[in-house]
């Protein structure tokens, strides 16, 4: 509404100030006054003040009109006219000219600021004299500065950055009194931050050049490689190093071994140990007590280990030493050292055991794989002696931790042996068989070691999930007792004792004869100990509720012949 009111104020002014001086003849200077309103419309109205200037020469025109006595008048009115449409236009493109780079500035601006705001690296701008002009959020979230306290300050104060050598990496910045040009460079390094974190950054510099060549500042792209250097540095370990452990891995060892096969090594003795009964512990255990059992081997090795040793994980339950400068008196005195310590520990109950085996070499004559092969067959053969010992006492440990783990299960296992002993003598069996059934009855369920607590305890019915589980505890123990050499005889019978006589048992759905004979008197023996007991779930049944039970599964889930021996128990 302002310029409306402007406009037309100086648009009547020009022409009673031109009119004034018509009526007293000044003729040359006050048509100039009309430049005013001609400049303001093209500036305020654009296209339509064009209009208006044409509007304001006729005005012109035709004030001029009553005062002309011989035509010039007129005819310099027309000449002036068309010098204010002329110098209109010229305002007219000069003006939209403009007003169009403005929009186009503008326009780049908002561009480059979101651009600046988006990306993902650090953009610093500096001048001439290496001051600080542009920073964009990245920048300042990767230095952790703020935005105020970074501008118009040196480039120096705000971002240092440290080679791996720790020594400060110098920006080329251009010199204040010659404006000398600095290159382009790239720069892997660390920084320093405000609050004294360190963060690994790849720096990259480009200078800003003017059209002539001249430089008026530096462009600093800064990006925070950090975890992209953490990845590095992951991969890097896990090319040579085992990830469980953290001890060196094969390829690794591999690459040392003939690097270090040189004379001043000799002798130099290679080491090869196998952790014994790590099969069993995650069968009965699960892997992560399998896991634990590598780790607490790892740690028992390294100890030993003198500056120049190599430690390595080999594969699978395998260790490998290398020691140079070693002879057999000190590599005997490594194991003695070695076996004292594994005697004291423990990975849940298991008892840490490591076969050891080792060869010397002392000269060139031997290649270093016929002595890893020696120190191979001196690993086998102590394994080889030890091993049944180590297995027969795992096997006890997992029965004992079952037994700590549900007490009722000793009680269980504990009286279906004596039924199953009880059993094989009315059956006419001989004295080994019986021993066996006695024996079957105590470890008939150390498969259960596997099973959750809430699951074994549960007083709800099961669900589709956890019966699942609960069936798969006979595969457990078959594979627990068939890795014990005094029990693996039994293993095919703690497999089947879940079978049932008319085939519909599990796990294979044998029926009949083809389940192993103490397996199906095994059967009879677990269920009437089951039903003499209490349960979360029910009440012990009463013997004529048990003979019931059996009499109406004889046939199908029992054997008739074992059904019907059990009977003399009952009634006894």
């Amino acid at each position: 509404m302002g310029k409306h009111i402007i406009f037309t104020a100086s648009f009547l002014i020009s022409l009673a100030v031109n009119l004034l001086c018509l009526n007293v003849g000044i003729y040359n200077i006050p048509q100039h006054l009309y430049y005013i309103p001609i400049l303001l419309g093209v500036f305020w109205y654009k296209r339509t003040g064009i209009l208006l200037t044409v509007f304001t020469s006729c005005t012109y025109i035709v004030s001029v009109l009553p005062y002309d006595r011989d035509g010039e008048m007129i005819l310099a009115a027309v000449v002036r006219s068309a010098i204010f449409l002329g110098v209109s236009l010229m305002v007219y493109i000069l003006n939209t000219r403009n007003l169009k780079n403005e929009k186009n500035l503008y326009r780049n601006m908002e561009r480059l600021h979101t651009i600046l705001h988006s990306i993902r690296d650090g953009v610093i701008v500096t001048n001439v004299c290496g001051n600080i002009e542009i920073i964009n959020p990245k920048a300042e979230e990767i230095c952790i500065i703020a935005d105020i306290s970074a501008l118009n300050k040196p480039i120096t104060e705000v971002l240092n950055v440290y080679d791996e050598m720790n020594e400060k990496i110098i920006f080329q910045t251009p010199d204040c009194r010659n404006n000398s040009c600095s290159v382009p460079f790239s720069q892997s390094g660390y920084i320093i931050t405000s609050n004294g974190s360190k963060k690994e950054v790849e720096v990259h510099i480009m200078p800003v050049l003017q059209a002539d060549g001249m430089q008026t500042g530096n462009t600093i792209i800064i990006r925070d490689i950090t975890e992209k250097k953490k990845v590095e540095n992951q991969i890097r370990f896990l090319t040579y190093h085992d990830k469980m452990t953290g001890l060196y891995n094969r390829r690794y060892f591999e690459q040392a071994v003939f690097q270090m096969d040189e004379p001043s090594n000799y002798p130099i003795t290679i080491m090869i140990g196998d952790v014994n009964g790590l099969k069993l512990t995650n069968d009965a255990f699960g892997h992560l007590a399998g896991d634990r059992l590598l780790v607490a081997a790892a740690s028992s090795l390294s100890r030993v280990l003198k500056e120049k040793d190599i430690l390595a994980r080999w594969g699978g339950d395998e260790f490998i030493m290398l020691l140079p400068n070693t002879d057999i008196e000190e590599a005997n005195s490594i194991i003695h050292d070695i076996n004292r310590y594994n005697k004291k520990t423990f990975v849940d109950s298991i008892n840490l055991s490591i076969s050891l085996g080792y060869a010397v070499k002392y000269n060139n004559e031997y290649d270093m794989s016929a002595v890893m092969k020696q120190a191979d067959d001196m690993m086998y053969k102590e394994k080889l002696s030890i091993s049944r010992s180590v297995k027969n006492r795992t096997v006890n440990i997992i029965l004992q931790s079952l037994y700590v783990k549900n007490p009722l299960e000793r009680e269980h296992s504990m009286g279906v042996s004596q039924l199953a002993d009880k059993l094989g003598v009315i059956l006419g069996l001989g004295n080994s068989e019986i021993i066996d059934l006695r024996v079957l009855g105590q470890i008939h369920d150390v498969g259960k070691i596997t099973i959750d607590d809430a699951i074994l305890n549960k007083p709800d019915k099961l669900t589709e999930d956890e019966y699942e589980i609960i069936t798969r505890h006979s595969e457990k123990g078959y594979q627990i007792i068939k890795a014990s050499p005094e029990l693996m005889y039994l293993s095919e019978e703690v497999l089947s004792h879940h079978e049932r006589y008319d085939g519909t048992g599990y796990p294979r759905g044998l029926k009949r004869e083809e389940i192993p004979k103490l397996a199906r008197i095994l059967a009879v023996a677990d269920a009437i100990e089951s039903m003499l007991s209490d349960k979360p779930y029910r009440k012990a049944l009463t013997l004529e509720q048990i003979i019931h039970e059996l009499r109406v599964n004889s046939g199908t889930q029992f054997d008739p012949e074992v059904v019907e021996a059990s009977y003399k128990i009952l009634t006894i």
